[in-house]
């Protein structure tokens, strides 16, 4: 467990290079906590997409010029790896993960890195995600594993990874590809998750004795939240993935973040102009104009969060217009679609009012009674028998190198009047579809990002809850001047770089202490004449520190009875003068400094009186100094 901190200071340190794929360390004095798992999942795009059968059209595409490279291949202009796709974790390079307490999960995205981050790596603390994050998060994990295991690549080196051969690929990687991790075992995925602790919205969990964290409503996904960790009188909020839209989500929750003393935001929406609500209408417009034209359409979309509002939205639609069937494709769809009932108390009240009449809190359950919506596990199987066109077909993965989109794709790609609509703003087309680019399927972008923009943020969220502190990522703070709302708007703003630490003093010097009874019995609490209003005694007692929590506990009986008393006052030149001459010393009275100074030349000794008369210093040979404390402790009163 880390111990290591300033004191009286909280340390905030940004771990991901990328906002909308956070993680963050928080470091009090003796307690360190993660927030968020970043696993960038952009390093997909420099892999070939892997089809169930032999692509012709990628079979004919150049190879690297190094007949040691044939695995990298050329496509529409671009290099691509022709091998098992890996991930891209924060490498855990300026910290270990044993210093870590404990992980705070936000929502599902973050739960799939969590096996890079606690599966030999010394982790030995807590995780905590609400009941649904862990679910949905599960099955994201499930259908990943499930992707990767139908690759059949042959196994290639990491001669790629060599800077001076991945340097000259037209669409080069930004980072050094040596960080990339290749997907994570079944096993490794069950070991992590059961370091999963499960947390209601606004329940407590104790961190390390004295740091308390609780988690609200984000409404971004169901069971997304943000977190607020407190430390005595100090809060401290973390801003990720959320929502201020009406979703079929709860709604996110602001109340318990206003006037914090440091709030740290990420993942936000970064699109210019953004509108969720237009995109998607103009996304089901698209699909309707499509299979009006007698073409299907693919969409590549995880089998949660969006998918539920889409499939709504599709289901109206084309229930209305035509018999045209949606086709469902994931290893894990038909779970995902049931848990969205399961959960009615974490879905928008207008859904949680449905689950009390008499259908559905989602409008697509009724249709998959009806079989207009079929769910399947792969393409594979009673799917290919039962494919009915024109379709829309929703499946995985968005990222269009592993799942089965990639696959029908370039099955249906030589017909123009297909279409594959990309609806996620983490794999925009730029990204994703270089492989793809001369095939005549048509590619429209309609990206549909419900998290809170920069207009939101600057002009509804920050004015209301006014933190004292504000930390964002670097990125967030440098939008274009003549652009407004691509920026961060607030003041004062602390920006952070990847791997740079913001230092946050402490407000109070306090810190909490509980008094054993037997104590409490026996203070007798006396006012003084510098402040009579402030009650003070002395006690006795072993202060114990243990799990961060500072208990004041009775002193053992084999403890000395014999303690010196404390003493309380306020002292004057005369009245000290008098005291010293009493115990049969000359004294020499002086100023130096707003500080009076007694002389005793006989003792060789200098006594100096301060802060008007409320403190006194002693400079004697240590044989003198208990003759000298008597006599100034005759003109105080013992308490």
């Amino acid at each position: 467990m880390s111990k290591t901190s300033t004191p009286n200071l909280m340390q905030v340190t940004c771990m991901a290079w990328t906002p909308n794929r956070p993680c963050m360390v928080m470091r009090f004095p003796n307690t360190t906590i993660m927030l968020d798992c970043a696993l960038d999942m952009s390093s997909l795009s420099h892999f070939t997409p892997f089809m169930y059968s032999v692509s012709e059209r990628l079979k004919r595409c150049d190879s690297y010029p190094s007949s040691s490279l044939h695995y990298i291949k050329q496509i529409c202009g671009k290099h691509y790896v022709e091998a098992m796709p890996e991930m891209h974790p924060v490498p855990m390079c300026s910290m270990s993960m044993e210093e870590v307490d404990a992980i705070l999960i936000s929502n599902w995205n973050s739960l799939l890195a969590l096996p890079f981050y606690t599966e030999g790596t010394g982790f030995s603390g807590r995780v905590y995600a609400s009941e649904p994050t862990l679910q949905y998060g599960t099955l994201m994990m499930e259908e990943l594993m499930e992707y990767f295991q139908r690759i059949t690549h042959d196994k290639s080196d990491n001669v790629w990874k060599d800077p001076e051969v991945y340097a000259d690929f037209l669409n080069a990687p930004m980072r050094s590809p040596l960080e990339w991790q290749q997907m994570y075992s079944e096993e490794t995925m069950k070991k992590a998750l059961e370091r999963v602790r499960v947390v209601a919205f606004t329940q407590p969990v104790t961190i390390d004795g004295n740091i308390k964290a609780t988690s609200h409503c984000s409404g971004y996904a169901i069971g997304s939240c943000n977190w607020i960790v407190s430390r005595d009188a100090e809060r401290f909020g973390y801003i990720s993935a959320s929502s201020n839209r009406s979703l079929h989500t709860r709604a996110v929750d602001w109340k318990p973040f206003k006037d914090l003393d440091t709030m740290v935001v990420t993942s936000l929406c970064t699109l210019r102009d953004n509108s969720p609500e237009k995109s998607a209408m103009a996304l089901v417009s698209a699909v309707a104009e499509t299979v009006k034209q007698q073409g299907s359409v693919i969409l590549p979309i995880n089998p949660c969060g969006l998918m539920f509002d889409l499939l709504d939205l599709l289901a109206k639609t084309l229930d209305a217009a035509m018999d045209i069937p949606i086709y469902v494709i994931s290893p894990v769809a038909k779970r995902a679609l049931a848990f969205a009932n399961v959960y009615p108390e974490w879905l928008s009240d207008g859904h949680q009012e449905r689950v009390y009449m008499p259908e559905e809190p989602f409008r697509h359950h009724r249709m998959m009674e009806t079989k207009k919506i079929k769910v399947y596990d792969s393409i594979y199987g009673e799917f290919s028998r039962e494919l009915k066109t024109p379709c829309v077909i929703i499946t995985g993965h968005p990222s269009l190198r592993v799942g089965d989109a990639a696959h029908l794709i370039e099955m249906w790609g030589n017909d123009p009047r297909n279409a594959v609509i990309i609806s996620d703003a983490e794999y925009p087309p730029q990204d994703v579809y270089g492989p793809f680019e001369d095939l005549k399927i048509r590619c429209l972008y309609y990206p549909v990002d419900c998290r809170v923009d920069f207009w939101q943020l600057n002009h509804n969220i920050l004015p209301e809850l006014k933190p004292t502190v504000l930390v964002v990522p670097d990125a967030y703070t440098r939008g274009h001047s003549d652009i407004p709302n691509t920026c961060v708007e607030y003041n004062p703003v602390t920006p952070l770089r990847h791997e740079e630490t913001a230092r946050i003093p402490s407000k109070s010097r306090k810190r909490k202490m509980r008094i054993h009874p037997e104590i409490a019995a026996q203070l007798r609490p006396r006012g003084f004449s510098a402040h009579p209003e402030r009650g003070l005694c002395s006690l006795k007692g072993v202060l114990n520190c243990y799990d961060n929590q500072l208990k004041l506990e009775p002193a053992p009986q084999w403890a000395s009875t014999a303690t010196r008393p404390v003493y309380t006052g306020k002292l004057s030149v005369e009245a000290l003068t008098k005291s010293i001459s009493k115990a049969g010393f000359s004294v020499n009275v002086s100023k130096e400094n707003g500080k009076t100074l007694f002389s005793i030349d006989k003792l060789n000794a200098v006594i100096s009186l301060s802060a008007d008369g409320l403190h006194t210093n002693i400079r004697a040979p240590r044989e003198h100094r208990l003759k000298l404390s008597e006599a100034i402790s005759a003109s105080l009163l013992a308490i």
